[in-house]
């Protein structure tokens, strides 16, 4: 017997522990059931009250209905619409044309939050699918930079920038815009889900460049993003240094201004000697940003 006891007392040792075990599982489900039932019991009286005050809403509906008020009610409107006047064939009712007031068109139902989720969800679609297309084209253009552009259409930085790529064959898309004239773009309400899409692409054989050619807030939220990502970043700077040029500036591969003065301004401000170039182009951006990438103080990871 004695040497069947370490191996019994193993065993009932493990026996308890698997009643305990139990035990808890048992006190577990008693809990939940408990729980469930509250629940149930709640559901069950809320389930009741309504059906009594549906049941009361009836009543008094068809108590309505059968009083002698209703059916006064509904007597004269019968009567009230057998005795319209019918308009004799040379006659202009009175308020019909000139004498007609002016009809206030009514605004339709306010669209419901999933129409609204619905209607954002298909619009991001259609940006996201002429997105796509125009990666493939940019893969295919003979062109050898992929130019994406952050600044506003109208100005001239931007104008100038984009009738150069159309000629020398270089795919260009503009931040903050709708796709127009051969230029592709992302409008502002898409802008953050597809931006990171679009500096994710692939093209072999081409660099990739995007210029700020206006700087304010989607050239400051995307150039680190970019270096990220491997691009060239540039700012073009003409007018005022603003607290957006020079985190630009400070941030980008290379910045440009139009003269000296301008380059000194810029240098007191950040301490980066810009490149001096009036009219730069996409590969004069190229250049100076591949001659600075030593010199310039970088924002991405791992670059120093």
């Amino acid at each position: 017997m004695s040497r069947y006891w370490p191996r019994l007392r193993e065993e009932a040792h493990e026996l308890y522990r698997e009643v305990g075990t139990l035990r808890g599982r048992v006190r577990q489900l008693e809990r939940e059931l408990a729980a469930a039932q509250n629940i149930a019991d709640r559901l069950r009286a809320a389930n009741e009250r309504l059906t009594a005050s549906v049941e009361q809403t009836r009543a008094r509906l068809r108590a309505m209905e059968r009083s002698k008020g209703w059916r006064l009610i509904m007597k004269v409107r019968r009567t009230v619409r057998g005795r319209k006047p019918a308009s004799s064939a040379g006659e202009v009712p009175e308020g019909t044309e000139e004498n007609a007031p002016v009809a206030v068109p009514t605004p339709g139902p306010e669209p419901t939050f999933a129409q609204r989720r619905a209607a954002e969800a298909a619009r991001r679609a259609e940006v996201a699918a002429e997105l796509a297309a125009w990666i493939d084209d940019a893969k295919r253009a003979r062109g050898s930079i992929v130019l994406v552009l952050a600044g506003d259409r109208s100005a001239g930085t931007t104008g100038s920038f984009i009738d150069a790529a159309k000629e020398a064959g270089d795919p260009v898309l503009l931040l903050d815009a709708e796709s127009r004239d051969g230029v592709g773009g992302i409008p502002t309400d898409i802008n953050p889900t597809l931006v990171p899409d679009l500096l994710s692409m692939d093209v072999p054989g081409k660099e990739r460049l995007l210029v700020v050619t206006v700087p304010g807030h989607a050239g400051i939220r995307w150039v680190v993003p970019a270096q990220q990502r491997g691009w060239w970043t540039a700012v073009v700077l003409d007018g005022s240094i603003s607290p957006a040029a020079v985190y630009l500036a400070s941030h980008s591969d290379v910045a440009t201004v139009p003269d000296d003065t301008a380059a000194r301004a810029l240098e007191a401000a950040t301490g980066v000697r810009p490149v001096i170039h009036a009219a730069p182009s996409a590969r004069d951006l190229l250049r100076g940003a591949r001659a600075g990438w030593d010199a310039l103080p970088r924002a991405v990871l791992g670059s120093d």
